[in-house]
């Protein structure tokens, strides 16, 4: 994904920018999401639930990164939303500059929003049976910890696949327009090829909305 996003030619389409920076999110989370477990799993190297700074800064890049994931694939179905409109104005503000602009302002509000793990996240103590107990990385037991968890359901799991769904019904709304007026309509060759990697761009996006719902 890095390598194909990253190209000239991918450079130039907003969506190809937020499937960019998705990927970079996702690669945070993949990797310290994943990389602790594995090293727990396999190696009994149980750093997270033993160091309490290591706690925190895992659990607020992962929970950042997987956040972040899901608001920039927003971001694109949002920009769909607005290349597909009927109205010129609303066409203009699919650009670059602005998909730019939206990826630095989420992740600085996403930053914000997640900045309490860093100070409120702890090493706990829990019983898992009659005769042994394990170390936990877990939010502080009380009203934060319903906090953190309501957060999590609302900014991560409910907030953004319920505004894709109705972005989603937006686009396939402006699309049944857009056939009556495109209908008489010779589009150059040049624009039919940028229409097709349009085309190919909206196919994938609409099957990540999928997966991610």
């Amino acid at each position: 994904n890095l390598l194909i996003f990253s190209r000239r030619s991918q450079r130039s389409n907003p969506v190809s920018i937020y499937f960019l920076s998705g990927t970079i999110a996702n690669l945070v989370a993949l990797y310290f999401g994943m990389l602790f477990r594995y090293l727990q799993d396999l190696f009994s190297i149980t750093i997270v639930n033993d160091n309490t700074a290591v706690c925190r800064i895992r659990s607020f890049l992962l929970y950042l990164s997987l956040s972040l994931s899901n608001w920039f694939i927003l971001l694109a179905t949002i920009d769909r939303y607005l290349i597909s409109s009927r109205e010129n104005n609303r066409r203009q503000l699919s650009s670059i500059k602005n998909a730019l602009r939206m990826i630095i302002a989420t992740t600085i509000l996403g930053i914000l929003s997640y900045v309490h793990i860093l100070i409120l996240y702890t090493i706990q103590t829990i019983p898992i049976s009659p005769t042994r107990i394990q170390n936990f990385c877990y939010p502080l037991l009380g009203p934060y910890r319903l906090f953190n968890d309501i957060q999590i359901l609302v900014q991560f799991s409910l907030l953004p696949p319920l505004l894709m769904c109705l972005f989603v019904i937006f686009i396939i709304r402006n699309i049944r327009h857009s056939h009556a007026r495109l209908a008489n309509v010779v589009i150059a060759e040049h624009q039919a090829r940028l229409k097709k990697r349009d085309l190919q761009l909206s196919k994938m996006l609409v099957l990540q909305v999928i997966i991610t719902i």
